[in-house]
């Protein structure tokens, strides 16, 4: 039961049964060890997790490849990649040589997810030819990706060999061009070379093919393809997910509850999308029904699912409730909060005007507040008046993001008397709060080359 919920990413549900396992004597094997571990990292249950390690130690598991793993991708989603390199060390023996292809291409995505291109990149080029895999060459894409430079990206995908049979080595630089915000045309040139390649497509493709729209009228072009297509794409719950999100992004909900009225299975991330989609545009009450929903049908909220519902609450002035569901991350659920989930309750305080509460939980909390945390401020600070606290949240940005033009907008507000200050705070402060939801970046390509590429590609 502990792998099934762990498989179904139902992490709260493992982590609860493991614990009553625990209170009844049985010994866990290394099959639930591995699947315990698992659910630590993805729910970010660190002293959990911790405790776990110590509990395979005495058991005598720990010389074990497949627990080395599962305790480097734990520890690397934890962001403890000093705990990581010491399991893979122990794993690999004195000459460094030891484990197999998993173990090293786990080692090098904890390198990556922290966000440390330079130490997994110089971790890649050390890796023994024999445990290089091809899981190794597309995280290294995806992690020059996700550090923005998409040049790197795309010269290490060029390199990748035998790529002509890999679709997941295609996936991760079609994925990284879709998500970048700007560079959406080479998705799609990619997707017609891989077309023309003859590489089959997956619901990854599709999903970053969607992620790839730069309006509507894109989305819905490959909505069209899709159900058209003789293959039953359309009925993947990943692609109706990703169409979820699309249609929320650009704000057609009655689209975007269709399509999820549709899904014949629905996952935490399918529920999620729909939530945030409401939340996203401001209906607050529709997405807080869908959480309850969501709820009753036996799902258990995710990380990523209290981050719409903190910024449901916080637009529809339920303080008390986001204080409610902020507590009951790590209470109930064994989530770990981030610094998004920080940052809708700071959103939540500036909204009801307790500016000095948010200010204090910018400086206070876990985490290095970055722009969008002082401009939420600001544009609080800018509404309420208070010129000393905008000036003082002001400069913040100004050394955090100096090409940020919100700084400008939102002070100069404060001359041109409260009502038309108060309505441009709020419209900022939306957006902000927003931001964080959503991975939409406006584009500004031309449309119609664009339109004309997936006209091509008919899957």
């Amino acid at each position: 039961m502990i792998c099934a919920f762990a498989r179904e990413g139902d992490f709260a549900r493992a982590l609860g049964l493991f614990r009553a396992m625990d209170l009844e004597g049985a010994r866990p094997d290394r099959v639930t060890f591995v699947a315990i571990l698992d659910a630590c990292g993805q729910s970010l249950a660190m002293e959990l997790g911790m405790w776990i390690h110590a509990e395979l130690l005495a058991a005598g598991f720990q010389g074990e490849i497949t627990i080395s793993t599962a305790l480097v991708e734990m520890y690397g989603r934890l962001g403890k990649i000093e705990d990581a390199r010491r399991a893979f060390d122990r794993a690999t023996g004195i000459d460094g040589a030891g484990g197999d292809a998993v173990l090293w291409a786990a080692m090098l995505a904890a390198y990556a997810i922290n966000h440390s291109p330079s130490q997994a990149r110089e971790f890649f080029e050390n890796t023994p030819p024999r445990r290089r895999s091809s899981v190794s060459w597309t995280t290294m894409v995806t992690a020059y990706a996700r550090a923005g430079d998409l040049h790197a990206a795309r010269q290490l995908f060029d390199q990748i060999p035998r790529k002509n049979n890999n679709v997941v080595a295609w996936n991760s630089i079609i994925t990284a061009y879709a998500q970048s915000g700007h560079r959406r045309r080479e998705a799609l040139d990619l997707f017609r070379a891989m077309d023309l390649e003859g590489i089959a497509p997956d619901s990854v493709t599709f999903t970053a093919i969607i992620d790839s729209c730069s309006g509507v009228a894109e989305g819905r072009i490959v909505h069209s393809i899709l159900t058209d297509e003789g293959r039953g794409w359309i009925a993947h719950f990943a692609i109706q997910t990703a169409l979820v999100a699309m249609y929320g992004n650009f704000g057609h909900l009655r689209e975007a509850k269709l399509v999820f009225d549709d899904l014949k299975h629905r996952d935490v991330k399918a529920w999620s999308s729909m939530l945030a989609a409401f939340a996203l545009n401001g209906h607050s009450h529709e997405a807080l029904e869908i959480f309850h929903a969501m709820q009753l049908h036996g799902f258990t909220p995710n990380s990523v699912t209290f981050v719409s519902v903190l910024l449901a609450c916080a637009h529809a002035g339920l303080l008390s409730d986001v204080y409610s569901h902020f507590a009951s991350l790590s209470a109930d659920y064994a989530i770990a909060a981030s610094l998004d989930h920080y940052m809708c309750v700071v959103d939540a305080l500036a909204r009801s005007g307790r500016l000095r509460e948010a200010e204090d939980l910018i400086a206070t909390m876990p985490y290095e507040p970055d722009a969008v945390a002082w401009t939420s401020l600001l544009s609080a600070s800018t509404a309420a008046g208070d010129s000393h606290r905008a000036g003082k949240a002001a400069e913040y940005v100004y050394e955090l993001d100096p090409t940020n033009a919100a700084p400008y907008t939102l002070l100069s507000g404060l001359h041109l008397g409260p009502a038309r200050n108060a309505a441009s705070s709020s419209s900022s402060s939306s957006s902000y709060s927003s931001s964080r939801l959503s991975d939409h970046v406006t584009k500004t390509e031309d449309d119609s080359s664009c339109l004309s590429t997936l006209n091509f590609c008919q899957f």
